[in-house]
């Protein structure tokens, strides 16, 4: 992630120790509602999501492709919906 980029949104990654386990808690980098990381953490703290031990900053576009492929894990195969969705 670049460092003062405003093109390239990224955010900090603290870890937390959650059931005797260190899990990555994303932090907010402006005030205001972020369904985004609400949704993510609540899928790092159950397990769903991980990343590498130690990272300490994630950018916005590889946060969205670990919960693009979390999505795809756990829904199979797209059956309904525009033909570019049908996997």
């Amino acid at each position: 992630m670049a460092e003062g980029s405003a093109a390239s949104a990224g955010y900090k990654v603290k870890w937390v120790e959650a059931a005797s386990l260190f899990t990555p808690i994303c932090l907010q980098n402006q005030n205001g509602p972020c369904p985004l990381l609400a949704i993510a953490n609540a899928l790092f703290l159950r397990g769903d999501l991980d990343l590498k031990r130690g990272t300490t900053e994630i950018s916005d576009e590889y946060l969205q492709s670990l919960m693009t492929e979390y999505l795809y894990r756990v829904n199979g195969s797209v059956k309904e919906g525009p033909e570019e969705w049908v996997a």
